[in-house]
């Protein structure tokens, strides 16, 4: 399966990145992160929502180090 990126979908997920990496550093305004992007805020906004409320429940139920090492290792690797 050979899969092509547009340039649109790129540009998304790197503001889509930046935003979550900037939620990481404990940066919680969604709004603020979104406005960022201005041309990807329609679509980056709700996928914040989603983030922060699994991060939100992430303090709740905490993944173990190794299965949670093991899953970035395979979202890192380049799609087919």
């Amino acid at each position: 399966m050979d899969v092509r990126w547009t340039a649109e979908e790129l540009a998304l997920a790197g503001a889509l990145e930046q935003c979550l990496q900037a939620m990481e550093q404990g940066e919680g305004d969604l709004d603020a992160l979104a406005d960022r992007h201005p041309l990807a805020r329609p679509e980056i906004r709700p996928l914040l929502e989603i983030a922060a409320a699994l991060r939100a429940r992430r303090l709740l139920y905490p993944v173990p180090a190794g299965p949670l090492r093991s899953l970035r290792r395979r979202l890192d690797k380049p799609w087919p």
